[in-house]
């Protein structure tokens, strides 16, 4: 094949490598404030009664807490549901059934959550990378992107319902090359570990799933990639939703501890900073403390790690700038064109 046009050939070639090795092509998470909630009819009395009860999924989007549903803050938000109300429509399903369409204020709910104490998930929520490798009597394969089955599907759903995003692999020829289904099955951690860094998820979710006779069961085990540590737990179930659910209830568990938090409401501003340089646990906890001694500094939060780069979240009670002249100013940390450098 020839053609005219050979750079836009490379620039289409180089757009479809980016999309293949992108964690992107996973399912996407749903806006956190735009809940469906089947009603009757459109009259007020129906509409009030789905408003109502489309904040608990907004809730449990935002806390990655199913329980938040049964508490106090959240009977008193179902009770003021309109005053958090942005706007609705109607749709039609293919069988029929209608469905209120609620977009609720994201923002007033946050900070109606924190102020109740309830810890909620950053702005970013966490990334699950899956490693499944599926025994069901037909041979061994490993669920990937496009074609997650049964499982897989319940798992991305369920799992989006309470704000995380699960992704899975897409098994070309770099993914085969580097991890097995026997290295899924034995838990071995740094094949799942060096395996998924072209992914770049906050966690990794790994174990083969041995399904016979309409019963199945996982080991689990959970890796943080940074910290090359490990929880294992194991389930069993009859059917792909009894899996879903006693895997996601230890992993949300664990998810909560780390990544949710209770923001600084009387911040003025939020700053996100990046530092590099950040080789170990030590290192990250002295930049942390660093930062939390600046001047104007509330709350100081890790939103990622990559490597030895770092992203952290300031909340900020002055003006950004301030803050910038104050990481200027310190002999630890350098100046580089994205952030600063530990020294």
């Amino acid at each position: 094949m020839t053609t005219r046009h050979p750079a836009l050939l490379v620039l289409l070639v180089g757009l479809l490598g980016a999309l293949l090795t992108s964690p992107g092509l996973a399912r996407d998470l749903p806006s956190p404030g735009r809940v469906e909630v089947p009603v009757a009819d459109q009259t007020d009395r129906a509409r009030q009664a789905a408003t109502a009860a489309g904040i608990d999924g907004v809730l449990k989007r935002l806390t990655g807490d199913p329980a938040v549903t049964e508490t106090a803050a959240a009977a008193e938000m179902r009770d003021q549901a309109d005053d958090y109300l942005q706007g609705f429509s109607y749709r039609r399903g293919e069988d029929g059934d209608s469905f209120l369409v609620a977009r609720y204020d994201v923002r007033r709910l946050r900070e109606a959550l924190v102020a109740a104490d309830i810890p909620i998930w950053p702005q970013r929520p966490p990334t699950v990378l899956a490693w499944v490798s599926m025994d069901d009597g037909d041979g061994p394969r490993i669920l990937q992107s496009g074609d997650p089955g049964e499982l897989g599907d319940q798992l991305a759903h369920a799992a989006a319902d309470l704000g995380v995003r699960m992704l899975f692999p897409i098994m070309d020829l770099q993914d085969l090359a580097a991890i097995s289904h026997a290295d899924i099955a034995a838990g071995f951690v740094d094949p799942v570990i060096d395996a998924s860094g072209r992914y770049g998820s906050d966690r990794l979710l790994a174990g083969q799933v041995v399904a016979r006779g309409g019963a199945a069961r996982v080991g689990w085990m959970l890796v943080d990639p940074e910290q090359a540590t490990t929880r294992r737990w194991r389930v069993t179930g009859e059917a792909a939703g009894q899996l879903v659910d006693e895997t996601l209830e230890p992993l949300l568990e664990q998810l909560r501890e780390r990544f949710t938090y209770l923001p600084d409401l009387g911040a003025r501003g939020r700053l996100t900073v990046r530092v590099v340089g950040i080789r170990d646990l030590a290192i990250h906890d002295r930049v942390t403390e660093r930062l939390e001694s600046l001047a104007g500094v509330a709350q100081v939060i890790t939103l990622g790690v990559r490597g030895d780069a770092a992203d952290f979240e300031l909340s900020i009670s002055v003006e950004p700038d301030q803050v910038r002249d104050s990481l200027n100013r310190d002999a630890r940390l350098v100046a580089t064109t994205d952030g600063y450098r530990w020294e």
